[in-house]
């Protein structure tokens, strides 16, 4: 039954998180991922309480580990790239209100003469 309804309910979370807009959406991803790291944290931890001898799984997890890491890492690296394009959309468009060379250097002798 798990096999069936998981899909779905992935699908259905990931358009969610979708709407919320690229930005947000990294946010969420990293939550995500975070959860991921400490749900595999805690489980290498208790193998090693437990003293398992599973030294592939062990692993496997810490792979594991350091892949959600870096994915982490990649989210943020995004969310970084976003702000910095919107700060240069914002502040260096073409919209902005560039004044002609000729109109700076009339403003400047007119500032100088006075």
């Amino acid at each position: 039954m798990g096999d069936i309804i998981s899909p779905i309910i992935g699908k259905v979370v990931g358009e969610l998180i979708a709407l919320t807009g690229l930005e947000d959406t990294q946010a969420i991803n990293i939550i995500i991922e975070q959860k991921a790291m400490k749900d595999y944290n805690n489980l290498i931890e208790k193998l090693h309480q437990d003293k398992s001898n599973d030294k592939e799984l062990i692993k496997i997890l810490q792979g594991n580990f350091v892949d959600e890491h870096l994915h982490t890492e990649w989210f943020r690296t995004k969310i970084i790239a976003i702000k910095q394009h919107e700060f240069t959309a914002k502040h260096f468009s073409t919209s902005a209100n560039i004044q002609p060379e000729s109109q700076v250097k009339e403003e400047s002798l007119h500032l100088i003469s006075n």
